[in-house]
């Protein structure tokens, strides 16, 4: 009884449709050519939890009366009292949230990302830990002069630096790739 009622309910589903002329490409990801190590052999080592992004620019800032939106823009701001701190603090942060399967032993995370004016350009960070077992939250950020160039430009049109727009989190022990996060667009 129950396969017939699946079975017509299958019957009575329109097909997918599909947009006419699209074609999908396939491009290379970009990246860095000094990270281009072993990867482990062992199947997901790392878990990958919340992803935590916030972009202090008064440019990207909806006025609201919101107190945990207010309280938000306060504690990036925490500490910057002249204008050029508070230029200083203007940026974009990200947190990443991790957790490895088993404990690991030396290594670092590293991530790279291109920004909204400068998409050409792969930008790297990374932070070496010492041991890692349980959740750990990895903090990076574009600030300052990287987030908002100052006089960098020849053309005087062009603009540098800007959000981050597409990211890839990589994560090595001893050299080997044990984890990666990519952003949608990476």
């Amino acid at each position: 009884m129950l396969l017939s009622v699946i079975t017509a309910e299958a019957q009575t589903q329109r097909p997918v449709k599909t947009v006419p002329a699209v074609h999908l490409q396939k491009f290379a990801k970009p990246s860095h050519p000094s990270h281009t190590l072993p990867v482990s052999n062992e199947p997901t080592i790392i878990h990958f939890g919340k992803v935590y992004e916030y972009v202090n620019d008064e440019s990207h800032i909806q006025p609201t009366a919101d107190a945990a939106a207010q309280f938000e823009q306060r504690y990036f701001n925490f500490g910057a009292v002249t204008r050029q701190q508070r230029k200083q603090k203007k940026g974009h942060y990200f947190t990443f949230f991790w957790k490895p399967r088993r404990p690991l032993t030396e290594g670092k995370v590293v991530w790279e990302y291109l920004q909204e004016h400068e998409a050409n350009t792969v930008f790297t960070q990374e932070q070496p830990f010492a041991r890692a077992h349980g959740w750990q939250a990895s903090r990076f950020a574009v600030v300052g002069d990287q987030y908002n160039p100052q006089n960098k430009s020849l053309e005087p049109d062009k603009k540098l630096g800007g959000r981050v727009i597409a990211w890839r989190l990589r994560i090595y022990e001893n050299n080997t790739l044990v984890g990666e996060r990519t952003s949608f667009v990476w």
